[in-house]
C-alpha cells in the first residue's frame, strides 16, 4: 500500500483515519512501514457511526484532511469516508488522493485480494471506464432476481482498482471497484440483497 499503490513520497503528508473498531494491528503496521521511510503519519480518531451516518465524518477530521496529501481510512465500524462530501470536494479539485479500507480484517489485510496483482485490477477497472464513458444508462441483473434500469450520471468515475499515485485518485484495499452513480430518481426495477442490512447500509 504504502510503496506500490500509494507510491508515497518523503515529505509527503499522510493521514491514518480509524475509529474504536479499527484493527489496531493494521494501524500499527501502517504506523511501522511509514516511520521507517521517514514520514510522520499523523493519526486521526473519527467517532463510529451507525449505518444510516456511515459515511459522515466529523468536521475537525474534515478539516484536518485539508492540510493532507494522503490519507488512508482504516474505518472499522463501517462507512466510507472516501464518500463524505469534503473529501469528494478535495478530490474533485485534486489535493489528495485517498486509500480506503472498510471493515478489513486482519485476514483481508494479509490474504486472499490483499495478494492480488494489483496493476492487472488496474488495468481491467480502466477498461471498464472507458465502456462506462460510451454509454448512457446502465443494467443490472443477478440470477437472485435483481433487474434494475437506470440512466447513468455524466460524472466522474471512481476507479478504485490498485494504485492511487496522483492527486484525485481514489485506491481500496484489499479488493478493488468501479464505482459510477444512477440519475437519481430514474432508476426503476427490483434489487434483491442477500446480506444483513447493518452490513449492506
Amino acid at each position: 500500500m504504502v510503496r506500490e499503490l500509494l507510491a508515497i513520497r518523503p515529505g509527503e503528508r499522510v493521514a491514518i483515519m480509524r475509529d474504536a473498531a479499527s484493527p489496531a494491528p493494521m494501524v500499527a503496521a501502517l504506523r511501522q512501514v511509514l516511520r521507517g521511510d521517514g514520514l510522520e503519519p499523523a493519526l486521526l480518531t473519527q467517532p463510529s457511526r451507525p449505518a444510516e451516518r456511515k459515511n459522515d465524518l466529523c468536521p475537525m477530521i474534515a478539516r484536518a484532511l485539508e492540510a493532507a496529501d494522503v490519507p488512508i481510512a482504516i474505518a472499522g465500524s463501517g462507512g466510507a469516508p472516501v464518500d463524505a462530501p469534503a473529501v469528494r470536494a478535495l478530490l474533485a479539485a485534486k489535493r489528495l488522493r485517498f486509500l480506503s479500507m472498510v471493515m478489513r480484517d486482519m485476514a483481508i489485510f494479509t490474504g486472499g485480494g490483499a495478494l492480488a496483482d494489483h496493476p492487472a485490477l488496474h488495468a481491467e477497472g480502466l477498461r471498464l471506464r472507458a465502456r462506462r464513458a460510451a454509454g448512457r444508462a446502465m443494467r443490472i441483473t443477478s440470477a437472485a432476481g435483481t433487474e434494475i434500469a437506470a440512466p447513468i450520471a455524466q460524472d466522474a468515475v471512481f476507479v478504485e482498482c490498485g494504485p492511487a499515485r496522483a492527486p484525485g485518485e481514489t485506491a481500496a484495499f484489499s479488493g478493488a471497484g468501479v464505482s459510477l452513480r444512477p440519475l437519481e430518481g430514474l432508476a426503476e426495477g427490483v434489487f434483491v440483497i442477500d446480506g444483513p442490512g447493518a452490513v449492506i447500509g
